[in-house]
């Protein structure tokens, strides 16, 4: 390798002082570096472009030449078959079946209805079931008499009763004094049955015929017997100023006379009927004292 070196740079440097022997004995290989170089690549960083390597494109040469010989696969061979050996079935043995009588569904119980029983029916409210009436007033009490004559056959019932009023209107005060005095024993014997009917009465039944007069639209039948609270001192005033009118005006008439003189009286003169409210009030929530309140 140092043997060649200085004849490549000789030869790029072109000097001419070294002989031409010289330059070639240099250049030429020794055997030991032609084995070097026989088995090293092409081309290096010590040589050129210009040089070639015999030993080394001849070995290429070759190898491009000589191939592989593709190595022999060993044939597979297939097993061989077993003979089959067949063989006899074996006859079939005869089933006899056992005849299995069924057996009778167990009946099924009979499920036991239970009726059920019917609500109890409302008590029906009827009209004798009631409290007895107030008796009759004074009018009715002429009508009653007056239907029994011959003047009253014949007639119908609307038409009846609108000649028995005007028969009644054209009576005076005194030929009504009798049939006022019938009515007033009718209305007492009727008040004293009425308060021992209330006495003895079911509070249950009194509030199922008030259940059934509210569905007919019909006002309640309050219980007499009860403590009632006392009447103010204007409904005191009219009892006495009812005195002062005529039997025969009518109740609304009555009330709006009785108020306007109600309103023009003074302090002084509805004194007597302030304090007689009054002390009737006191002696009723002495009675009937108020229940005291729990408080939560």
């Amino acid at each position: 390798m140092f043997s060649i070196l200085p004849a490549r740079l000789l030869s790029r440097l072109g000097t001419a002082t070294a002989p031409l022997a010289v330059a070639r004995q240099l250049a030429a290989p020794s055997a030991t570096s032609r084995g070097i170089f026989a088995s090293a690549t092409r081309r290096t960083f010590l040589t050129s472009a210009r040089l070639s390597f015999p030993a080394a494109k001849a070995a290429a040469s070759q190898a491009k030449t000589t191939k592989k010989a593709p190595a022999k696969t060993a044939s597979k061979v297939a097993p061989k078959k077993k003979a089959t050996v067949t063989k006899k079935a074996a006859p079939k043995k005869k089933v006899v079946k056992k005849k299995v009588l069924k057996k009778k569904p167990a009946p099924k119980p009979k499920r036991k209805v239970v009726k059920k029983k019917a609500p109890p029916k409302p008590l029906r409210i009827t009209k004798a079931m009631g409290p007895p009436t107030r008796g009759v007033t004074a009018f009715i009490a002429f009508m009653q008499e007056w239907a029994a004559s011959p003047a009253a056959s014949g007639l119908a019932t609307l038409e009846r009763a609108k000649n028995a009023g005007a028969a009644w209107r054209a009576l005076s005060d005194a030929e009504k004094q009798p049939y006022v005095a019938r009515s007033k024993a009718i209305r007492e014997a009727a008040k004293i049955t009425r308060d021992k009917w209330f006495t003895d009465a079911d509070p249950a039944l009194l509030r199922r015929i008030n259940k059934t007069r509210k569905e007919k639209k019909l006002p309640r039948i309050l219980n007499p017997t009860k403590d009632k609270k006392p009447t103010s001192n204007f409904i005191r005033f009219m009892a006495d100023f009812r005195q002062t009118l005529p039997s025969d005006m009518p109740l609304t008439e009555k009330s709006r006379q009785g108020g306007a003189v109600w309103r023009a009286m003074t302090a002084a003169e509805k004194e007597p009927y302030n304090t007689a409210a009054d002390n009737a009030m006191a002696a009723y929530r002495a009675a009937h004292p108020a229940p005291a309140k729990v408080k939560a």
